[in-house]
């Protein structure tokens, strides 16, 4: 049992944990690892970066955010340390490079985050909309799996 009082439990494919104590009469599920093996956060960072060029299928909630969460915080901190090697210039060498080396895998995991929610890659053209057309891609993204859908089965139910 952990501090936060989960308690591990395997049920052959994946590991869960339960939340106990006096939270809730009800005992509720959420995801601890996948397939027996603890998923990290830098671990959904470099799976993404794995699949490089791959738009096809589909990428879960988790592996989504984690990767945005995690080239956000290293395109932050690049940008700091541009302005701490060369301050006052506007030129920003190693987030630039950064941002061009994570350009396509960004996008594939986006595509494949639209694929999850049954929608077609070309809906991240959305973003071209001012305002309105980013708050849809917003919604988009936040929207849950649905079972397998024409573009494979569901990544939250899929072993490792």
């Amino acid at each position: 049992m952990t501090p936060w009082g989960l308690e591990p439990e395997t049920d052959g494919q994946a590991t869960m944990c339960r939340i106990r104590g006096n939270h809730d009469t009800r005992s509720r599920q959420i995801e601890w690892t996948r397939g027996g093996k603890g998923e990290t956060t830098m671990s959904w960072y470099i799976g993404a970066l794995k699949k490089y060029a791959d738009f096809n299928g589909r990428a879960g909630k988790a592996e989504f955010w984690m990767f945005t969460l995690i080239s956000t915080i290293i395109s932050v901190i690049l940008y700091l340390i541009d302005g701490g090697i060369m301050p006052g210039s506007n030129i920003h060498l190693l987030y630039t490079v950064y941002g061009l080396a994570v350009l396509v895998p960004s996008l594939a995991v986006s595509v494949r985050r639209l694929h999850d929610t049954g929608r077609s890659g070309w809906w991240i053209l959305i973003n071209v909309i001012p305002i309105l057309g980013q708050l849809v891609y917003l919604v988009f993204l936040l929207q849950d799996s649905q079972g397998a859908n024409q573009y494979g089965s569901s990544p939250r139910l899929a072993t490792a």
